[in-house]
């Protein structure tokens, strides 16, 4: 049996790039906002969950593969389906579709519960078990572990600003979309990436200044989001 629920969405210019495609951030809201409306339906939303555990939904990571161009005025379903949780990680999967039905990508992303007082990962069983679902089939490869190849070069250090923070008090994950799409090198504008990773892997906070280093190897770009302390905060890939 299938669980999956399709939402309605069109791509407007904000959320595609110079050359008409959707962005790594465009991606990044089609996925948020069909999730958002999911939750809501499952009566499980972040000001719900807030209300009644103290906690709210974190997004640890988030993959998505590309079959087609996705271009401004396209009209898009995407269907999505809690897969599974095992422990205290969530993993929903998504397909997208336009308007002759055709599958033009499909994605990910890896959850848990957030412990908006100790700022940590929630480690209550009780609250977990109350949050169980039905689970469906995985749609692609995809992992929530992030990992790295070959040597990075520093291209940049940013100062977190504060419209970058969300109502969670930390920089909300379209911002590490939208560092990745700036560390494009000239050389790579224009082309279509066909799989998109990030991972977010630390807070950051307003005042705080984050370090991107980036790698680009075999058709693989690689950008690092560091600490000044050099701990990591964000990995992000693009595959051409």
């Amino acid at each position: 049996m299938s669980y999956s629920n399709s939402y309605e969405f069109s791509v407007d210019t904000s959320m595609a790039d110079k050359f008409g495609r959707l962005s790594p951030t465009g991606f990044q809201r089609l996925i948020i906002s069909a999730t958002e409306k999911e939750l809501i339906r499952m009566q499980v939303d972040i000001p719900t969950l807030i209300k009644n555990y103290g906690v709210s939904w974190i997004l640890l990571s988030l993959t998505v593969k590309v079959f087609a161009k996705i271009g401004v005025g396209e009209n898009l379903t995407v269907k999505t389906h809690h897969t599974w949780r095992k422990s205290v990680l969530y993993r929903r999967d998504f397909a997208f579709y336009n308007s002759q039905n055709q599958l033009v990508a499909v994605g990910a992303t890896f959850s848990s519960l957030f412990n908006l007082e100790t700022r940590r990962i929630c480690t209550n069983r009780d609250v977990y078990e109350k949050l169980t679902f039905p689970e469906d089939e995985e749609l692609f490869e995809a992992t929530h572990k992030p990992s790295k190849q070959g040597e990075f070069v520093q291209t940049e250090c940013v100062a977190v600003r504060k419209s970058w923070i969300d109502s969670l008090g930390h920089v909300n994950n379209f911002r590490y979309g939208e560092l990745t799409y700036d560390s494009i090198p000239t050389e790579l504008e224009g082309m279509p990436f066909n799989r998109l990773e990030i991972y977010f892997t630390g807070e950051l906070s307003y005042g705080e200044k984050v370090v991107l280093k980036r790698n680009l190897t075999d058709c693989i770009l690689q950008v690092e989001g560091l600490h000044e302390d050099g701990k990591q905060a964000f990995l992000s890939k693009l595959f051409y």
